[in-house]
């Protein structure tokens, strides 16, 4: 049996022991602040997708910004929750961080353990019941927004303490799997990367001793291998949604957008747009094939990509107008080594050096095809790619069950805070 209470009379009762979103007022750092590492994590809604935490490419801030800031500390153990522009979203700060930064759109609660789990409020946070009082509340500002005070108003249900022990050792089974899909995929990512390095960076492959390294317009290359533009080794075209989007047709057909091109295997399905069926299937380019690698070609990440393979992320969708489908021409460049060349670094940044407009960053069709790319020969494409094949296979196959892994604990946590599934007090 668990009883309904208000966050205010959590708070009250010493259950929750602090409340804090990240609100700095002026002195909310800027781009300027940031730093490649050895900085505090600064956590915003983005860090969210498929409304739970994720730290895998958060944002770092210089740690002299963040010790002259005033709040939104969050230590390890804290509950998060966003609440402003991105809704109810949930996390829980983990082990390894001194503290971590929020940005005015997460807030945290700091439980007492003796009195409330933190992983059983995270549970009680993500419940149907819970979700459909901060839509409520959300719905009445012109931007989604839910205050502090607003979030105070919120009830949970609260299960005497051995319950919720139960729940979130139940719960957490399921977050753990999920955590270790996403860890295997990070070390399959570097892998490939690792080897793509090796072979078309540093030229150490196989056979790379029987070749001459001659010049060339993007500097010295082996004999056997040709300097071109992109435009000559690869097919390029954008999709297209309807005037004003359609968020609201959710039996439509899924759209990918800009929110979508972050790497192959990550997709938040939470902030998923869809065209209708009759305007997809008039659609003459921006349909996915099997294998087309995406770029992001304009707005604030510039640059970022992903590959759509083996039905990851749908068997059937498009792309919209901000969104670049590539599709390889050459024997010389499969898919696989497409994708990898748009994730080096190097690749980002001389993409994000084109930029075509200064008001709205973004590159158009003539600078993508002018990209510089090296092919090697046709021998040393076929092995890379056959090479690295089953690393990206293995990443798509994890992405796959991490999704299935959510729906079931989500289902699961539908059952428990509906009542339809008791796990016992002993």
């Amino acid at each position: 049996m668990m009883d309904t209470i208000s966050i205010a009379d959590l708070v009250r009762e010493g259950a929750i022991l602090d409340i804090q979103d990240g609100n700095h007022g002026e002195k909310h750092p800027t781009a300027a602040d940031y730093v490649d590492s050895d900085g505090v994590p600064f956590l915003m809604a983005r860090d969210f997708p498929n409304g739970s935490l994720d730290v895998s490419n958060v944002t770092l801030l210089r740690r002299d910004v963040a010790s002259k800031l005033r709040v939104g500390f969050a230590k390890p153990g804290d509950v998060l929750l966003t609440h402003k522009g991105t809704i109810g979203a949930t996390g829980i700060v983990p082990n390894g961080f001194d503290y971590v930064m929020l940005t005015p759109q997460v807030t945290y609660y700091r439980t007492d353990p003796r009195k409330l789990l933190n992983v059983y409020l995270r549970c009680a946070f993500r419940a149907p019941a819970f979700q459909q009082q901060l839509a409520a509340f959300s719905a009445q500002s012109t931007r989604p927004f839910v205050s502090i005070s607003a979030q105070r108003s919120l009830v949970v249900p609260v299960a005497p303490y051995s319950t919720q022990r139960r729940i979130a050792t139940l719960v957490s089974s399921y977050d753990d799997l999920i955590a270790n899909g996403e860890q295997r995929i990070r070390v399959l990512e570097g892998m490939v990367r690792t080897i793509y390095r090796e072979w078309f960076v540093l030229f150490r492959y196989f056979g790379r001793q029987k070749v001459q390294v001659v010049s060339s317009p993007t500097g010295p290359i082996p004999k056997t291998w040709t300097a071109t533009t992109l435009g000559a080794v690869v097919e390029a075209e954008t999709g297209k949604r309807p005037k004003g989007g359609a968020s609201s047709v959710e039996d439509g057909v899924p759209s990918v957008g800009a929110e979508n091109v972050n790497g192959l295997g990550r997709h938040d399905y939470a902030v998923e747009k869809y065209v209708p069926r009759a305007f997809f299937e008039q659609m003459r380019s921006g349909v996915v094939r099997d294998r087309d690698v995406a770029l992001y070609k304009d707005g604030a990440y510039i640059g970022r990509s992903t590959y759509f393979r083996d039905g990851f992320p749908h068997q059937t969708f498009a792309v919209n107008e901000h969104v670049f489908l590539l599709r390889t021409v050459s024997r010389r460049l499969g898919p696989n080594m497409l994708y990898l060349w748009l994730q080096q670094p190097e690749t980002v940044q001389t993409i994000r050096s084109k930029n075509a407009n200064a008001a709205q960053p973004g590159i158009n069709r003539t600078i993508l095809n002018g990209l510089p790319i090296t092919i090697p020969s046709e021998d040393v494409a076929v092995r890379f790619e056959s090479l690295v094949e089953p690393f990206l296979a293995a990443i798509v196959t994890l992405a796959k069950q991490r999704e299935l892994l959510r729906r079931a604990r989500d289902i699961l946590l539908v059952r428990l805070f509906s009542g339809r599934l008791r796990v016992g007090t002993a």
